[in-house]
């Protein structure tokens, strides 16, 4: 992913392009329905690491594992045509720029009443709600969840407002509903990533040996974990930058 730009609440960043039938997609520079962005025509759709197509812009709120579209990049679609490519949330794996993403629907809560869910956990992490950034006006989305006391019926967000919260049957198109990916980082183990973090009662100057049997770290030192960057030698032979890390990014072990 390519970083465009950062806050202290959130980055924005780019990666990945929108293929439908296999075809390469434009990214709705407008999107305001119909009008600007892509109807959807049948085919499976999905996101593809691409080099010529135009890149999708992801939402990242910093401390969580969510990347978001900041925009929907088809309208037309109903909930059915997404969950048959894939987007139910267990069989979209992909690979971005050498990282391995689950690609899926949002969750957004199973009733009308925007009970805790990711997008409003979203919206309140990244401190705005501003359509400039996020571009919900007159278009919402598709989301996980069926209605609660409503069977065959399924959540959409925004629209009116950020926050606002319909309902449609799985098999409905129109041209103010779209599709809003959103990306969940896999590790090199094809578990859903968790954000290093050194655990509240380590003492950041004191060594744990303990590997507390982590298959992450466990037998590894500090400088066994490295980065994707690679440079030219003076023999202009490829290598490996070695990157040493404090602290095992998935148990938190002080590593030597």
């Amino acid at each position: 992913m390519k970083l465009l730009r950062e806050t202290d609440q959130y980055e924005v960043l780019q990666g990945g392009s929108l293929a439908v039938g296999g075809i390469l997609k434009g990214i709705p520079e407008y999107p305001l329905w119909a009008s600007f962005i892509p109807l959807y025509a049948g085919g499976q759709i999905g996101i593809v690491s691409s080099t010529c197509g135009e890149k999708i812009t992801w939402i990242k709120p910093k401390g969580m594992n969510l990347y978001v579209a900041d925009r929907c990049l088809l309208v037309c679609v109903s909930r059915d045509d997404l969950v048959a490519s894939g987007f139910d949330g267990t069989s979209s794996v992909i690979k971005i720029d050498g990282e391995k993403y689950i690609s899926r629907l949002l969750k957004v809560g199973d009733s009308l009443n925007k009970v805790p869910n990711e997008w409003d956990d979203f919206l309140d992490a990244i401190g705005t709600e501003d359509d400039d950034l996020l571009h919900w006006k007159d278009v919402c989305f598709w989301g996980q969840e069926e209605v609660e006391t409503m069977a065959g019926r399924y959540v959409l967000r925004g629209g009116r407002e950020a926050r606002y919260a319909a309902q449609g049957k799985s098999n409905y198109k129109d041209v103010h509903i779209g599709f809003r990916p959103v990306l969940v980082r896999l590790d090199e183990f094809g578990e859903i990533y968790e954000n290093p973090a050194v655990p509240a009662n380590m003492d950041p100057d004191e060594p744990n040996e303990e590997d507390k049997g982590c298959r992450y770290c466990m037998g590894r030192a500090a400088w066994a974990f490295r980065c994707d960057v690679r440079i030219d030698t003076s023999d202009y032979m490829p290598k490996d930058i070695p990157v040493p890390v404090k602290f095992c990014p998935n148990c938190g072990r002080k590593l030597r």
